[in-house]
């Protein structure tokens, strides 16, 4: 089960396991399309083993350039999702 997060500029719906609370991915929309960034160290992909992270700040950015920079770097993406009834 997946649980959306926005944090403070509601610029992007960050995907979390409602089981542990691990960030899985994120999703950014803006001029009717989608964008999306997962995270690539929880699913094991050999390329980036070994790697060091590096600091990054966007503290400085307002929302028109944050929404700018996803929609250049993150990568295209059409959600599906599916909803489970919940009885009642």
């Amino acid at each position: 089960m997946v649980r959306r997060y926005q944090f403070g500029l509601k610029t992007a719906d960050f995907l979390l396991c409602a089981s542990c609370g691990c960030y899985i991915a994120a999703i950014a929309e803006a001029g009717g399309e989608q964008r999306a960034t997962v995270n690539a160290a929880g699913v094991g992909i050999p390329e980036f083993s070994g790697r060091e992270a590096q600091p990054v700040s966007y503290d400085d950015e307002d929302t028109a350039g944050r929404m700018g920079r996803r929609m250049r770097n993150w990568m295209p993406v059409e959600v599906l999702e599916r909803r489970h009834a919940v009885a009642v």
